[in-house]
């Protein structure tokens, strides 16, 4: 589901049949187009022969970033991230392993930012307090949130964030 498509209220449908949230290819698309594009900035630089310090390191600085970023893109495509919201919990597979939490252990989901200065929304967990650690108040003071899923998704963050709390507040009862 793309995210202009996605519906704004979106409700769990069956009490039994898990629902499943995969990650956006097209934000991650952008996202590696982005990475190329600090690439082909800076191999020019190196290729003409940096000058000066500054250019240096912008062009070798570009070039790695770059890469890194195409790496982990390339990744992320082949192995996209997961929701699978269910009766028993939350499975958050991240590409490489699966994070189970059990819907007590959950108190509420938000949309973040990292900082007020970045404008890209993610997923936020808060923890109940029986699961939050000794860095939580801080984490949830800097940003809102406990923990991340992330903010590639299929569906606009808002709407995401909906569903994982209508989830929560259906399948936590049971």
């Amino acid at each position: 589901m793309d995210e202009k498509n996605a519906p704004h209220s979106m409700h769990v449908g069956s009490d039994e049949q898990p629902v499943v949230i995969v990650s956006s290819t097209r934000k991650k698309l952008l996202l590696l187009f982005t990475f190329i594009l600090f690439v082909c900035i800076g191999a020019p630089i190196i290729a003409h022969g940096p000058i000066t310090l500054k250019q240096y390191i912008a062009g070798y600085g570009g070039v790695l970033f770059g890469c890194l970023g195409i790496a982990f893109f390339v990744f992320r495509l082949i192995s996209p991230e997961k929701l699978v919201l269910s009766p028993h919990g939350i499975d958050y597979f991240n590409g490489i392993k699966t994070l189970h939490l059990d819907w007590p252990e959950i108190a509420r989901f938000v949309a973040a930012r990292p900082s007020k200065r970045v404008h890209t929304q993610y997923v936020g967990v808060v923890y109940a307090k029986e699961r939050a650690g000794l860095m939580s108040g801080l984490a949830n003071g800097m940003s809102g949130g406990n923990g991340y899923l992330g903010a590639t998704w299929a569906m606009d963050t808002p709407a995401l964030v909906a569903l994982l709390n209508d989830a929560k507040a259906r399948w936590e009862k049971k």
